[in-house]
Order: C-alpha cells, then sequence, then structure tokens
C-alpha cells in the first residue's frame, strides 16, 4: 500500500497543501482524491506520483508492482452527445439484483465481462422485443383493412 499518508505526516503537510503542491505543475487533485491515495483506494498517476514524490522528499512511495500497475490505466472512452456511447443509470430493486446469487457473481457465471457488458445485453434482448412488437403491430393494422380503407386500430403495445 502506498506510504503518502506516513511520508506526508512526517513533513508535517496536510492533505490540502499536497493539493496545492500539484497544482503549479498543472495537476487538478481535490483533497478527497489525496485521501483516496492514501488509503490505497486509488493511485496517482506517473506524474502525479513524481510531483508527490519531489514534494514529500521521498522515492520509495510505491512499490516497483504498484508504480507499473500505474502506468496500466484503463481509458474511458468520451460518453454523450456527439459519440456512439451513452451514458445508462438505471434504480434496480437489490433483491431483484441479487435474486439467486449476488450480482457480481451471476455476471461472471454468465461468461459476461462486466456489468455494461450485461446491460449491452439486455438492451439487445429489448431491441428484439420491440422489433417483434412492431411487426406484429403492423400485421394487425393490415388486416384492419374492408373495402380498400384502412379502419382505426383498436390495440396498443404496452
Amino acid at each position: 500500500m502506498p506510504k503518502y499518508r506516513e511520508a506526508r505526516i512526517a513533513k508535517g503537510l496536510k492533505q490540502a497543501d499536497i493539493s496545492a503542491a500539484l497544482r503549479p505543475f498543472g495537476e487538478y487533485v481535490p483533497v478527497p482524491v489525496i485521501s483516496r491515495y492514501e488509503t490505497g483506494q486509488s493511485l496517482p498517476t506517473p506524474r502525479q506520483h513524481e510531483i508527490m514524490c519531489k514534494v514529500l522528499d521521498s522515492e520509495k512511495l510505491l512499490s516497483t508492482q504498484e508504480v507499473k500497475f500505474s502506468f496500466i490505466r484503463r481509458v474511458k472512452p468520451p460518453v454523450g452527445p456527439g459519440t456512439s456511447i451513452y451514458r445508462l443509470t438505471a434504480d434496480t430493486p437489490q433483491k431483484l439484483a441479487n435474486k439467486y446469487a449476488p450480482l457480481g457473481v451471476k455476471i461472471r457465471v454468465c461468461g459476461l465481462k462486466s456489468l455494461s457488458h450485461a446491460a449491452a445485453l439486455c438492451l439487445r434482448c429489448l431491441n428484439l422485443r420491440y422489433l417483434r412488437a412492431v411487426k406484429k403491430k403492423a400485421a394487425l393494422d393490415g388486416a384492419n383493412i374492408e373495402d380498400g380503407k384502412r379502419i382505426k386500430a383498436t390495440h396498443s403495445i404496452g
């Protein structure tokens, strides 16, 4: 686990001091993020780590394995208007999500990579149901023709 907290306390600095020390280098890191670095919940970028080492006068804040890991960062694709990605947020009852087994277990057992992968699968199923419903409605509408005139359908998709 990173030793940022111990080095910061030994130097007599506050988390806000570390945050402020990163700003002149073009790195905006809020105090809550510094806290996550100290607890090991998150890792700084290699550049942030380098600056923090200089500020704290320490080169041994991360082990070699942790430094290598910090270089491997998953880059999230852009999301929103103008991109091909939608951010999907849904409130789901926990009882439903964890029925039979915890959600994470079900995702792994089904061979899915992530919750996003599972959501994409659900959207594909929804698209197929939608296409079937549209075809059924079109077939019913086509059957509601008398003497060459279309009559109003008395059913709805719901």
